[in-house]
């Protein structure tokens, strides 16, 4: 098992610092992830604004928030089981959809209304305490294709297709994740 663990993170090896080893858990697929922190949870849950329409939970952000250290405790024990077992909540999914009017064109027609989706505030807090790993783990480019004057789409697909053309040559495995991260730019 240490052999497989060592292998698989063998590049990762110099950036864990050995303080941290302890909140590395380890489970049966052989598979590791960083436990969520209290402070992490903390510190989104301090951003999350009150007073929001609820979802279909009934539950406001602001149990969450009138619960202090208890709740926070309690929230860091869900979302560590959540991130071990890899099950969510099915009633999270669940979500209801109301239209409000644009307040522009016929008020018959469907196309001048904007659907806003009213989920769990508790899925919200576990979106967000994803999306802040994200950003911190990982480093984004700075270079956009599309929209600028000698940077199309196309331009993009070329590069990508040649730098697939070399990891084959070399016959060495290429991994890659696209996200569109627009509006957390």
């Amino acid at each position: 098992m240490r052999y497989f663990a060592k292998l698989f993170n063998e590049n990762c090896e110099n950036t864990i610092k050995w303080s941290d080893l302890s909140t590395l858990i380890e489970y049966k697929d052989f598979c590791f992830y960083w436990r969520i922190s209290k402070t992490e949870v903390r510190e989104i849950l301090k951003k999350m604004k009150c007073g929001k329409a609820i979802g279909p939970d009934y539950i406001q952000i602001e149990v969450g928030k009138c619960l202090g250290d208890e709740g926070i405790s309690w929230l860091t024990k869900l979302f560590n089981a959540i991130l071990k077992t890899k099950k969510m909540s099915d009633e999270w999914r669940m979500s209801v959809l109301i239209p409000i009017f644009k307040n522009k064109g016929e008020a018959q027609n469907c196309v001048n209304y904007r659907g806003i989706k009213l989920m769990c505030h508790i899925l919200k807090l576990w979106e967000r305490v994803m999306e802040l790993r994200l950003q911190r783990d990982t480093n984004v480019s700075p270079n956009q294709f599309g929209f600028i004057l000698g940077r199309s789409t196309m331009e993009a697909i070329h590069l990508l297709r040649g730098l697939l053309d070399k990891y084959r040559e070399n016959e060495e495995d290429l991994h890659m994740i696209f996200i569109d991260l627009e509006k957390n730019i």
